[in-house]
């Protein structure tokens, strides 16, 4: 299962799954933002690390700054996003965002590309610890305005 995130609210990250904001798995519940950690080790594993709340939340904050989706959208469910990316061990994207959202609306037509833009433009992210590549280097991130500037 791939980390997901989305930007200034919930956020679900993942070796297995979590809530950001209520139930932190893969994100450790006491870590001081932008410090490492290392959890516990789980089963079938010989040391198991997670991304910190510093990663997570400068990640979230990042993206939230490049995101412009369509102003004055009556149902906000209209307008949410979820785009898979791949990124090097740099921060920048190894490929291209993937949509993983469907829609027609041209409210949405313009929220997804106001996403993908946020994506190319808020790279490279650097605040991703290079110990922890391999839990960020495939995430997917949902856009939600509804938790814009809510955190």
């Amino acid at each position: 299962m791939l980390p997901k995130f989305m930007p200034s609210f919930v956020a679900v990250l993942a070796a297995g799954t979590c809530a950001l904001l209520g139930l932190p798995s893969a994100v450790a519940e006491s870590a001081a933002p932008g410090t490492e950690t290392a959890s516990p080790p789980e089963k079938g594993t010989a040391n198991a690390r997670r991304l910190t709340w510093g990663e997570v939340d400068a990640l979230m904050k990042r993206l939230e700054e490049y995101w412009n989706p369509p102003a004055g959208v009556k149902d906000p469910e209209e307008i949410i996003v979820r785009v898979r990316i791949s990124l090097k061990p740099d921060g920048t994207l190894a490929d291209g965002p993937r949509v993983m959202t469907v829609g027609t609306t041209e409210n949405y037509l313009k929220a997804r590309n106001a996403a993908v833009v946020a994506i190319y433009r808020a790279q490279p992210f650097t605040m991703l610890l290079p110990v922890n590549y391999k839990l960020w280097k495939e995430l997917e991130i949902t856009f939600d305005p509804r938790g814009m500037g809510k955190r």
